[in-house]
This record gives structure tokens, sequence and C-alpha cells, in this order.
């Protein structure tokens, strides 16, 4: 069984129910406004369409079937126009022969069924109009049966042709309980949801139940399409997965680009899709300084390409000159990679000059003075510097080089 009172709450929205002619079989589009009927209890930051549900009130479910109980009741189907079978089977679903279905609460697969005999269980409801642009009509639709009542966001093309559509709100029985003589009785609780003004769409398991299956966030792309930006149980940044579903709705994103290279290169040791990852984040953001450090190091210790590493950790440089960590990675490069010591100890020089009170800043100038310019004085120092800001990088072999009790 489900819902009952469904809502939609619209800002100055101007939405169109479909009623079908019963003589000639056509539907003729009447524009109407529907209002507000509940606050919703879906929290979003800038909702612009919600759908809600209604506590259950009078209705007993264990009496009578809840599509009669609302039938008798009336005031649910204000506003709402019912949809003959035609529509449905041509524009809700594309003429499809069979469709597949799922446990809407479990997300577990019951097999396919036959269109006409699943339409034939269910009566249809047009909602309104909720979004429309030149590429793109989305309607709000329910569908209604003797145990429950769901409701849809679709989209469809200027010709009338199916895109997406993705469960938005619905009511429903979801268990038991034990009664007096271990008697069993249903209960129900239903799923919420909101149409953002950026587009996207957040869907809510009520009442503290989980719900996988459609419960979390989606986008509705440029093109009407609808799709998943991240399931509630699959929010786990260490994986692929998750940037592939955040990327699919944010592909002009530098930062998670950013982050995906960093994931793929540290993580998976996937260099070449790195490195595709890094140069397209810079592609997108010319001006990301940690993204040209970081690919620095790939470069190099990945591709042996020096001469761009080089050439990004001086851009990363130029862009924030006040990070003392660029400095001396850049430095260690120097040293290390381009034997360019007179370059490398400037730039040891300006990181402890930026981060005079950094540890291992000091400990990173003390290594280069001692092993690439044989300047122990000088090394001394800034070791004791290193171990008096952090007495735990203190060690006997470094109290040896340094000559230091």
């Amino acid at each position: 069984m489900r819902k009952r009172h469904i809502v939609i709450l619209t800002i100055s929205f101007l939405l169109a129910a479909c009623r079908h002619n019963a003589k000639t079989g056509s539907s003729v589009i009447k524009a109407v406004t529907l209002k507000p009927i509940l606050k919703t209890i879906v929290k979003t930051d800038t909702p612009l369409i919600c759908v809600d549900y209604a506590e259950i009130g009078s209705f007993d479910p264990e009496k009578e079937p809840f599509k009669e109980f609302e039938e008798k009741r009336k005031s649910y189907f204000k506003g709402k126009t019912e949809l003959s079978d035609d529509y449905v089977i041509h524009y809700l679903f594309s003429g499809l022969d069979s469709i597949s279905r799922e446990n809407i609460w479990d997300g577990s697969n019951l097999g396919k069924t036959e269109l006409l005999e699943y339409i034939s269980k269910a009566d249809f409801y047009l909602i309104g109009t909720a979004l429309k642009n030149t590429l793109y009509t989305g309607i709000i639709y329910e569908e209604l049966t003797d145990e429950e009542s769901t409701k849809y966001f679709s989209t469809f093309d200027k010709k009338g042709k199916f895109i997406s559509r993705v469960l938005i709100a619905e009511y429903g029985q979801s268990g038991t309980y034990r009664g007096d003589n271990d008697s069993r009785h249903p209960y129900y609780t239903g799923i919420n949801g909101c149409i953002n003004k950026n587009l996207t769409i957040e869907v809510n398991g009520a009442d503290g139940v989980d719900v996988t299956r459609d419960n979390g966030k989606y986008k509705i792309q440029f093109n009407g399409k609808i799709v998943k930006v991240i399931y509630w149980n699959d929010r786990d940044p260490t994986t692929k997965e998750y940037y592939d579903s955040l990327l699919k709705v944010n592909p002009n994103n530098a930062k998670y680009h950013f982050d995906y290279a960093c994931m793929l290169s540290n993580q998976y040791n996937e260099y070449s899709n790195a490195r595709k990852e890094f140069e397209k984040t810079l592609q997108l953001d010319p001006n990301f300084a940690e993204a040209y450090h970081t690919y620095a190091f790939d470069l190099y210790n990945k591709f042996n390409d020096t001469v761009k590493a080089n050439h990004y950790f001086e851009k990363s440089i130029k862009i924030a000159p006040n990070v003392a960590q660029y400095h001396s990675d850049y430095a260690y490069f120097l040293s290390h990679y381009l034997k360019d010591t007179i370059n490398a100890k400037r730039q040891y020089q300006k990181a402890v000059e930026l981060a005079p009170h950094d540890a291992q800043e000091h400990l990173g100038y003390a290594n280069f003075l001692y092993e690439y310019l044989k300047n122990t004085k000088e090394a001394r120092q800034e070791y004791i510097k290193a171990i008096k800001l952090n007495p735990n990088l203190k060690s006997k072999d470094d109290d040896h080089t340094f000559e230091v009790k």
C-alpha cells in the first residue's frame, strides 16, 4: 500500500495537467496551478519543487484498500488528471512490451512483467509539469494501486519521446509488526524528494528507513537525461566508481578531476589515466597551483619528464609564491634531478624564510647543505633548528652526521 497525500510545492509555478477526452481518445492539455497542501519535510538548500506524503491519519489498511479509501475521500485527487492506458503506454513507457520490476525497498530484481499486465493493476495520474525548456519537458506523475502510491519525475524531448525517469516519492508497506496474540500487522512508510534549482534531485527515506534503490542524489543533465550522482551506500571517495559517478554530472569541476588524478596515481597506479585527469584539471583551471605542483611529481617520478616537471614546479610557485612546501619540493627536484644546486639553495632559503617554525623545512635544508654543498657548519645549524622545533626528528645517525651531541 502506499501513499496518501503527496504534495507539490511550487514557487509561482504554472503546472499543466493532461485531461483524456473519452470521445476522441486524445489528450487535452489544461493549465492548472497546484497550491501547497503540506509543508515539506525534505530539507534542501534551494528547493524548486518538492514531492511529499502525508501521515496515514484515519486510514486503516486492514479494512479497505488504499486506493478505495482515497477515492472515497476525493480530496486526494484534486488537481490531478487520470491518464488513459493509451497515453501511459505510448508516452510514459514508449510502447514497450514489458518492463523490469524491482523491489522498491531493497532493490532486488523481481523479473519482467508484461506492460499491459503491469498497468492493468494501477491507475496513473498526471500531477503537473515541473520543468520545461527548449530541449525537454519534465513532468511528475503518480502510479496508484490498492497497495501503494508511487510518484515519478520523468523527462521527454520536444517530440514527446521518453528520456528518463526517477522515483521521487512513494508510500507503501515496508514491513510488519507483532501485535497481541502474536498476530502480524503491516506498517507503512515512504520516500520523498525535491528537485532543486541547480537541477539536482534529492530523494530521501523517512522515519529511519534505509531505502537503497532510489535513495540518493541525481542530476538532470542539459539534455534531460537523469543520472545518479551517488547512492547512499556508495559514498566511498576512495573508489573509481565514486569519481566516475561524480564526474558524469560534474564534468567541468577541476577539483574533482584533480582528486581523481591523485587517487588513480597513488592508489591504483594507473599513471596514464592519472595523467589525463591532471591535464583535464589544468585545462579547466589554468591557475590551480596545487595541481601543477602535484602533477610535477608524477611527471618526473612516473614519466621521467623532467622538462615539463620543472616548468610545472615553476608555475605552481608563480601562482602561489608563499607556500613553503612548493619551494622546498622544487629545491629537492632541482638538486636531485637537474643538479642545479644554485637555484636549489635559493628555493630552500625561501622555504625556511616562509616557514621559520616548520621543523621539516629546516631538516630538508640541512640535508641539502650537507650532501650537495658540503657546508657542514650551516647544515649543523639548520639541523639544530629542526630538532629544537621538533625533538622527535632527532636521531643518532643525524646527530653523528651533523656532529650534534
